[in-house]
């Protein structure tokens, strides 16, 4: 599976705990909506939520991650956190 953001607006003045960001969404080159996150430690949101079910099945095929000194599943918001500059 292919994920790609592009079009990325993040503003670091609105991030508390997590990046503040929109994005539009692509799985395998087809655009899928918007995701974004508030910047306040809270979830993604997504404009196609089948699209966050997708990339949570893609993840879940992954090792896990590192995050702060834990290990963690890879899920769809470690992986569109992972793509941001």
């Amino acid at each position: 599976m292919k994920i790609a953001l592009s079009n990325i607006q993040q503003n670091d003045a609105l991030s508390q705990e997590t990046p503040a960001f929109v994005a539009d969404l692509s799985i395998d080159g087809t655009p899928r909506g918007k995701v974004r996150n508030e910047g306040r430690g809270g979830c993604c949101f997504w404009t196609d939520r089948s699209a966050e079910r997708e990339i949570d099945a893609y993840a879940a095929t992954l090792p896990p991650v590192e995050f702060d000194g834990f290990k963690v599943p890879e899920s769809a918001e470690t992986l569109v956190f992972s793509m941001l500059p």
